[in-house]
């Protein structure tokens, strides 16, 4: 084993120990003394058990376990090495700051992440330990018990059907097995301080042990304890990949043939495209998966060491990339690879403020400019090169064939009606839906993906290990797991088409597209957490809610008996755009709306949705720009949180009670209380009302008021003076605050015949 790699595993279990420890399985008294030389008692904890943990996956180093257990108290240079990577992930010197508790470990459980942001306060949401599901993910306010040696031997039970010994495979495995199991392990009892887990502390400080060692042996000084001690070197290189033009690119389809297989296949093609890139980065510079701080929702940050190869790495890569990208999406698409932003250790500490920010919160703010300079100068690299024109070879290669593929309009026809591209896109769309596992692997040939990576999706049960193979949605042993949202509804074994989906509809026949992300997001990362702001609570924020938009919105669809026609286009990072009956998918926006909030359980962290309705024949190119409009208007309403829906822009708090007035409309018209003419005239007295806002004052709409009450007094049934009046007042109040629309749209739509 080399020294990089005892510095990857033992800054991984460094505080595995602290798991032990909770299980309570020795008493104070039965822990030998020599854990004097370790300062705390879960660093002992750490010394006793790690053998046996490593020896369960096959690996037997007592240097190795020396090196995991010594962080609080370290001598030689790789021992501070993991010290100074555990201090730095958790944000401060804990020697510096009056030392670590460890009173009541075993009764605190951890507490939501998302609850304090904007230093909101009051009811302590909690998790309770189990492993990583979508039923799991959400905290609740009653302190569940912990009962931590079940939990111990459950980690324990599938840690031994580990079946894979390459690092690179080991590591992915071990990434997948440690978040489900200490996924909901506070890593710290120290009040305030249990919102982070346990695998987002153990992955950033094996992220940032290894960088450190890469930095100081290129350096050549890593022989020097005092130089891994410095705090001020610039020894990061914080980088980010940002994809740009997803929209335009998952729903640019030029014919309605294939519609569903692409749309779900490019929203695949875009979170895969992310990963190789990751994996090609790290590999290349010898680096752990753990250096992946975060990658969701088509974007992803490395942590890398500033150095000369790192540079000389990201420049190769870059270049290659853009060559891939102009030459597969022809600049619709790209993935930019920031230059990176440098930063020391102490720019990632959440203290001394200065100008009312911590050191991280100027960095992540130079990060976002980072990224942001890479898309204003995507394809640099390769428009400046003077040979090999990639737009010319595929001039020529179309002007030699006999026709363009069908589907994309750009690549030449190779077979069928289609460019190898988006046959090889059907293939993937049509078998996501029963993917069981996801096979990465290098191709000597021209392959699907950029540096010659191809993937595979495998739709049975895979009995032989191998490089770089991930299960999907579920956890196998000795598999990493790929978390992916696709759905798809069915009947039987057949497949829904579209114009199958409208047909399930109640009353109008029309699919509705619901497209939601989570507001200002920036903010959220940039100012929610203030100067609690550390780099595991970033990861463990991104994590949590790409595990909520991909793991639950896929669990809500297939296990929601109620949303089974509902068709995943994508969803993950901190979106979704989902498509179905339009009935249906209303009433899907208002439940993931709801579960997102029990999710976040902070009312300040929020979502806006957007919803449009279209016949099954529309183009979906055109059913996702109207839907990203009715989003964008959402987004306009004060402090956002808001849905459009029948172009109508709400918050969603407003929402139940617009569909109960929806309710009572549909009765009243059942009732011949009111006729359902009368009800659909409604929308032009609204119309009249909300051109007067926008400056139409004619007489007309001056006088809808006098109108309405007219037309009321002649078409209401109902011989109850109070109740009429009431009922008027009502009817009024909707029609001034404009949210008539909503309720009376639903109804016509909802009782028309097509």
């Amino acid at each position: 084993m080399t020294d990089l790699q005892r510095i990857v595993l033992a800054s991984l279990f460094h505080d595995i120990g602290k798991f032990a420890q909770r299980t309570g399985f020795l008493t104070h008294n039965e822990i030998d003394t020599s854990k004097e030389d370790l300062k705390y008692e879960h660093a002992y904890y750490t010394r006793l058990v790690l053998n046996g943990v490593l020896e369960k996956v096959g690996i037997k180093d007592d240097n190795l376990v020396s090196l995991s257990a010594r962080h609080h108290n370290p001598s030689m240079n790789l021992e501070w090495l993991i010290a100074e990577a555990d201090r730095i992930s958790s944000g401060i010197d804990r020697e510096g700051s009056g030392g670590y508790s460890e009173q009541g470990v075993a009764n605190t459980p951890l507490q939501s992440v998302f609850e304090n942001l904007y230093e909101e306060s009051g009811n302590s949401h909690v998790y309770k330990l189990g492993p990583l599901t979508a039923e799991n993910l959400f905290p609740q306010q009653v302190s569940p018990g912990l009962n931590y040696k079940d939990h111990w031997n459950n980690f324990l039970g599938e840690l031994g059907k580990q079946k894979i010994s390459e690092s690179e495979t080991l590591y992915l495995a071990l990434d997948t097995l440690l978040e489900r199991w200490w996924w909901c392990i506070p890593a710290s009892t120290q009040q305030g301080n249990t919102d982070v887990s346990l695998y987002d502390h153990s992955v950033t400080t094996a992220a940032l042990a290894p960088v450190m060692y890469e930095y100081h042996r290129q350096k050549g000084d890593l022989e020097d304890i005092e130089r891994i001690k410095n705090r001020e070197e610039k020894k990061f290189l914080l980088v980010t990949g940002d994809v740009s033009g997803i929209q335009r690119y998952i729903f640019d389809l030029k014919t309605t043939s294939y519609n569903a297989k692409i749309l779900r296949a490019r929203s695949f093609e875009i979170q895969i495209l992310s990963e190789v890139v990751v994996y090609e980065i790290l590999r290349r510079l010898g680096l752990p998966i753990f250096c992946r701080i975060m990658n969701g929702g088509g974007q992803f940050i490395l942590l890398l060491p500033n150095t000369r190869q790192t540079r000389e790495c990201l420049s190769e890569v870059r270049t290659e990339l853009q060559r891939h990208c102009l030459v597969r999406y022809f600049g619709g698409l790209s993935l930019n690879v920031s230059e990176g932003v440098e930063v020391s250790a102490l720019d990632l500490m959440m203290s001394p403020e200065q100008d009312g920010l911590t050191p991280i919160q100027r960095t992540m703010q130079k990060r976002v400019q980072d990224a942001q300079k890479s898309k204003e100068t995507k394809y640099q690299a390769v428009f400046s090169c003077s040979e090999d024109h990639v737009l010319g070879r595929y001039y020529e290669s179309i002007s030699s064939a006999q026709d363009i593929c069908g589907v994309c309009e750009i690549r030449p026809r190779r077979e069928g009606d289609t460019c190898e591209v988006c046959r090889k896109l059907i293939n993937i769309g049509g078998r996501l839906p029963k993917a069981t596992a996801v096979i990465l692997k290098k191709e000597q040939k021209e392959a699907f993906l950029p540096f010659g990576w191809d993937v595979e999706i495998e739709t049975g049960q895979r009995g032989t290990y191998g490089p770089m193979v991930f299960s999907v949605n579920a956890y196998k042993d000795g598999y990493p797991m790929m978390k992916m949202p696709y759905y798809l509804p069915q009947e039987g074994e057949r497949i829904l088409e579209f114009a199958d989906l409208a047909e399930k509809s109640t009353g109008t026949k029309k699919l509705a597209m619901f497209k939601a992300d989570v507001d200002n997001l920036g903010s959220l990362f940039a100012f929610g957490l203030g100067r609690r702001l550390s780099l595991s609570r970033y990861a463990t924020m991104s994590r949590m809610l790409h595990a909520f938009f991909s793991l639950y919105v896929h669990y809500s669809l297939v296990q929601k008996g109620d949303y089974s026609l509902i068709y995943t286009v994508f969803s993950g990072g901190d979106d979704l755009c989902v498509l179905g009956p339009w009935d249906k998918v209303i009433n899907y926006a208002r439940f993931i709306r709801q579960e997102f909030g029990r999710f976040v359980s902070n009312n300040r962290v929020t979502l806006s949705g957007g919803i449009v309705l279209a016949p099954s024949s529309l183009p979906v190119r055109f059913m996702a720009s109207q839907a990203e409009e009715a989003l964008e208007k959402a987004k306009g309403l004060k402090d956002k949180n808001g849905v459009t829906l029948f172009s109508t822009s709400v918050k969603w708090d407003d929402l139940p009670g617009l569909m109960e007035e929806a309710d009572r409309l549909e009765k009243e018209i059942e009732q011949n209380i009111l006729s359902s003419v009368f009800v659909y005239r409604l929308l032009r007295y609204q119309k009249m009302r909300r051109e007067i806002d926008e400056g139409k004052k004619l007489s007309r709409n001056l006088l809808w008021r006098s109108h309405f009450y007219y037309a009321f007094s002649r078409n209401f049934k109902q011989t109850d003076r109070q109740q009429k009046e009431r009922r008027l007042e009502e009817l009024v109040k909707l029609i001034e605050e404009k949210k008539l629309t909503i309720p009376v749209s639903y109804v016509s739509y909802k009782r028309r015949e097509e």
